[in-house]
């Protein structure tokens, strides 16, 4: 009946949820802002510490909530359900509707969920939010080279927001970096470095470092680049953050690579892609990066020995493996006058 009957099935829930007690019916409405709730989502929306025993007992109901297991959240709204609840919110308190909503879109950020965060973020028109999980996908697609969907929360974004935001402007370096708009991302990355924000998020700041370091490298100094790489960006402790965090620590390894053989050091690169090796399990989920999808490998192409002051060009390409590129690199070293990387596609 639920789900054959819109009209009869919204009725049924509606009488089934106006005989609920008020707290209850409170705490429904407040945590229907998010499709998917856990304990502590739930007391974050709603200021109960009992908010898990709420949600059993939302769960008890027929038709309310459905339980998983094996998920980071447990507990999903039924979308007939959670659509009577919002349109209620919404009617009656619309404005902690959008503060509930953009509470909801910071704490899915928070836990390494940009995709889900920058839906509700939209939503609750949180812009900082939105901002942040920007960058977030932008260091995914940076080894994905998937472009689209940073491209589609960039144009939800107020104009001033994307003028003015420094989540947006690094975003912004990185997709020029990754698309192969190599002048633009130097004259953006070149106005970025002088004047860093005083006080940086840790994603902030290891960006920051990877711009910094290719743009060295495109200046010609490998050298410096690799004094700057050689403290990678910092594991996280939660799992739930690995995608954004697998993707910039990806591309850093693949720039550090292409530095270190500008700067001569095959050894080095040899001890990299051992190490890489041994650690590659894939950090992200299929439905992170979308099915099909591949690492993008970083390489540096070269027409001059590794002692020439001329710039040097890093660019992106696709590269199946890393023993791929490992023989790439072992075919091209040694000339100068060919490119010291030959990825194919």
């Amino acid at each position: 009946m639920l789900h054959g009957d819109t009209a009869v099935g919204s009725y049924l829930m509606g009488q089934a949820l106006s005989c609920t007690s008020e707290e209850l019916r409170s705490f429904l409405l407040r945590t229907s802002v998010s499709e998917f709730l856990d304990a502590t989502l739930a007391q974050e929306l709603t200021g109960r510490s009992d908010a898990a025993l709420f949600l059993e007992l939302a769960r008890s109901q027929p038709g309310f909530l459905h339980r998983f297991s094996g998920g980071p959240w447990p507990y999903r709204y039924h979308p007939m359900f959670r659509g009577l609840l919002l349109a209620e919110l919404m009617r009656a308190a619309p404005e902690d509707a959008r503060r509930l909503t953009a509470v909801a879109a910071a704490w899915f950020l928070g836990h390494g969920e940009h995709i889900r965060a920058a839906t509700l973020a939209a939503q609750g028109g949180a812009w900082d939010v939105l901002a942040g999980a920007l960058l977030e996908g932008s260091c995914v697609a940076l080894a994905t080279g998937d472009w689209i969907w940073v491209k589609t929360e960039l144009n939800r974004l107020p104009q001033p927001i994307q003028n003015a935001n420094v989540d947006v402007r690094l975003s912004s370096a990185l997709m020029k970096l990754g698309t192969g708009a190599r002048m633009e991302a130097i004259e953006l990355v070149s106005t970025l470095l002088p004047a860093p924000p005083p006080t940086q998020t840790r994603r902030q700041a290891e960006v920051l470092r990877f711009l910094e370091s290719w743009l060295m490298a495109e200046s010609g100094h490998p050298h410096q680049a690799i004094s700057i790489l050689d403290v990678g960006p910092a594991d996280d402790l939660a799992p739930a953050s690995g995608s954004a965090s697998g993707g910039l620590r990806s591309s850093w390894r693949q720039l550090q690579a292409a530095c270190l053989f500008a700067d001569g050091s095959p050894a080095r690169i040899q001890a990299m892609l051992e190490d890489f090796a041994t650690s590659s399990a894939e950090p992200y989920t299929r439905g992170e990066l979308g099915a099909g999808s591949s690492w993008r490998q970083a390489f540096l192409r070269r027409r001059c020995c590794p002692r020439s002051h001329r710039a040097t060009h890093i660019q992106y390409f696709r590269c199946p493996s890393a023993e791929h590129w490992k023989r790439s690199l072992t075919r091209g070293y040694g000339s100068s006058t060919t490119p010291i990387i030959v990825a194919a596609p």
